[in-house]
C-alpha cells in the first residue's frame, strides 16, 4: 500500500511570465508547490517502507490523467459541435480560416474585434511554427511557449465575448 497524499484532480500551471520575460517573475505554479510541500520524503514508499515511485512520477502521471481528461472534454464538445452542426470540425475550422471567411469578416466586424482575432491567429502561427514537440522542449521554452498560449488564449476568448456581446 503506498504512503501519500491524494493529488487534487485538476492542476494549474498559471505563471506571470515565462523565465527571462522582462519585468515579470514567474510564479509558482502548482505543480510546483506540491513538490515543495505535499510529499514529506522523496518518494512514495510501500507499507515496508521501501521507495515504489519517485514525487516527481506520481506528479507526471496526475499531470497526464489531468491532460486526458481535458482532452476528452474537449473531444465532447467538439463531438456536440458536428452533431449540432451536421459537419466535421476540420471542416467548419478550414471555412472559418479561410481567406475568403477572413475577408468577410473584416468588413463586417469593428476593426478592433477583427484585428484582435488576426493578431491572435497570427501568435498562435508563429508560436507553433517551430515547435513539433512541445514535451521535448527545455523547461524554460515549454515555460515560454507555455505563456504565449495562454495569452493567445485570452486573446480569443476576449474576441469570443465581444462576439456574444454584438450578438444580444
Amino acid at each position: 500500500m503506498l504512503r501519500y497524499k491524494t493529488l487534487p484532480r485538476e492542476i494549474s500551471s498559471k505563471t506571470t511570465g515565462p523565465q527571462g520575460t522582462k519585468g515579470m517573475k514567474p510564479q509558482k505554479n502548482a505543480l510546483e508547490q506540491q513538490l515543495n510541500t505535499l510529499y514529506k520524503g522523496h518518494c512514495c514508499r510501500d507499507s515496508v517502507g521501501g521507495c515504489v515511485m519517485s514525487q516527481h512520477d506520481v506528479l507526471m502521471l496526475s499531470t497526464v490523467a489531468n491532460m486526458l481528461r481535458l482532452y476528452a472534454d474537449m473531444l465532447n464538445v467538439i463531438a456536440g459541435i458536428e452533431e449540432a452542426s451536421g459537419r466535421k470540425a476540420d471542416e467548419l475550422l478550414k471555412e472559418l480560416l479561410s481567406p475568403q471567411s477572413l475577408a468577410k469578416l473584416s468588413q463586417k466586424l469593428p476593426s478592433d474585434v477583427f484585428g484582435e482575432f488576426m493578431s491572435a491567429l497570427l501568435r498562435l502561427a508563429t508560436a507553433l511554427a517551430s515547435v513539433q514537440n512541445p514535451l521535448a522542449l527545455p523547461s524554460n521554452e515549454k515555460r515560454r511557449l507555455a505563456f504565449e498560449l495562454s495569452e493567445i488564449a485570452k486573446s480569443i476568448e476576449n474576441v469570443v465575448e465581444r462576439l456574444k456581446a454584438m450578438k444580444q
